[in-house]
């Protein structure tokens, strides 16, 4: 039982900021329904579409009725995982 409180202790004291997990994945790893966070804003969007076009990898986001098409440098530049 002392173990267990330990971990739970060791578990509320963290600040919860794993900066790993909130990186993007490679482009490859995006797809349909990945949500990610604007950097500044904190708005989740929907990734809609991803496809290759002209050698590069290019991400069509959704917002409710808002949708815009960013490619995958400006992503990784301004937005998060969710």
């Amino acid at each position: 039982m002392k173990e267990y409180k330990n971990i739970l202790k060791k578990l509320l004291e963290s600040d919860g900021s794993n900066d790993a997990l909130k990186e993007l994945p490679e482009k490859s790893a995006l797809r349909k329904h990945f949500i990610v966070m604007d950097k500044d804003t904190r708005i989740k969007y929907t990734i809609e579409k991803a496809f290759f076009k002209d050698n590069q990898y290019f991400f069509n986001l959704r917002r409710g009725d808002f949708s815009f098409v960013i490619d995958y440098d400006e992503l990784k530049k301004y937005f998060k995982r969710a």
